[in-house]
């Protein structure tokens, strides 16, 4: 889509996150504020009323639908997003929304599929950093991504994001950009763990969620170390890397979009899927298996150390 079809900028507020520069038109909580617009194209976050559907969509389900140049999702009655060129998005608020879950929704939503745009691979997972670089969880809803990023900060290891790692390739490496310092949590979790629920910045009733701030990793940018898919078995926990087409399963399921690489609008499967081909090539992918027992908490967290670095 041409630049002459994006609606006029109003954003007078830069930021920096998950490796892209950000301009919203009012003032973002616990991003880091960048005094002038850097070397990368911001994208622009709008805030108002997204459509009901696109007039042309090529690729679409009951929650989304996309061309070459756009992007929308709708969570009926809650939410919705427009991204259209990698440049530009508008997000709305259908019902009332914490502070905490607007910024978070808005932000990670908007900055996934402006990235997908771009040619980036938005990766649903949370993030740690080792002495190697980021190691980036995956796993389907429910595989305890944040929950082991939870613990592995309480060990040492600085919070990178957490729910969305932007992976670029660069230089003949991959890096990802620092996400917003907050991680949330089932209470179970925070209990189990010890995070102190009377410090959390919000709470998602609906889910019995606690949204907490952890900022301690004092860099922007972390070549990715490997990518860990989760999953919970009976047993002592096990760490495996991966072979074969594995790697590539993982990363394909692993995609944070409503939208399969399948179902990506045609003239952009090809280069996709060769970014996904490269990346399952280049980086490391393992599986990690451990118990649902809290108490085998340790153990679990003694492999990834002596894998990745303490």
């Amino acid at each position: 889509m041409a630049t002459s079809s994006l609606p006029a900028a109003t954003a007078t507020h830069l930021y920096r996150a998950y490796g892209m520069t950000i301009a919203v038109e009012r003032p973002v909580p616990r991003l880091t504020r960048l005094p002038s617009r850097g070397g990368d194209e911001p994208i622009v976050i709008e805030f108002g009323t997204v459509p009901q559907a696109l007039p042309n969509a090529e690729t679409y389900d009951d929650y989304f639908q996309a061309t070459t140049s756009e992007y929308l999702f709708r969570q009926p009655e809650k939410w919705g997003v427009l991204v259209r060129d990698g440049r530009w998005a508008r997000f709305e608020a259908m019902t009332e929304l914490s502070d905490e879950l607007f910024w978070y929704l808005a932000v990670t939503n908007a900055v996934g599929v402006a990235g997908y745009q771009r040619g980036l691979f938005p990766v649903h997972g949370s993030g740690v950093m080792f002495p190697s670089g980021m190691v980036a969880f995956v796993g389907p809803s429910g595989a305890g991504k944040t929950s082991l990023t939870a613990g592995m900060v309480l060990r040492g290891h600085p919070l990178f994001a957490d729910d969305l790692c932007l992976i670029r390739p660069e230089g003949g490496t991959y890096v990802t950009g620092k996400g917003a310092p907050e991680l949330r949590l089932l209470r179970d979790a925070a209990d189990a763990l010890g995070w102190d629920r009377e410090r959390s910045i919000g709470h998602q009733p609906t889910r019995d969620k606690f949204a907490f701030v952890q900022d301690d990793s004092g860099i922007d940018e972390a070549p990715v170390r490997a990518v860990v898919e989760l999953a919970f078995e009976d047993g002592p926990p096990r760490l495996e890397r991966l072979g074969g087409v594995a790697p590539f399963a993982v990363l394909v399921a692993a995609i944070r979009l409503r939208m399969g690489l399948h179902l990506f609008p045609r003239a952009l499967r090809p280069a996709a899927f060769d970014l996904v081909s490269r990346m399952a090539r280049e980086i490391p992918v393992y599986r990690f298996t451990r118990p649902r027992d809290y108490g085998a908490f340790a153990a679990g967290a003694d492999l990834l150390s002596a894998e990745f670095g303490h």
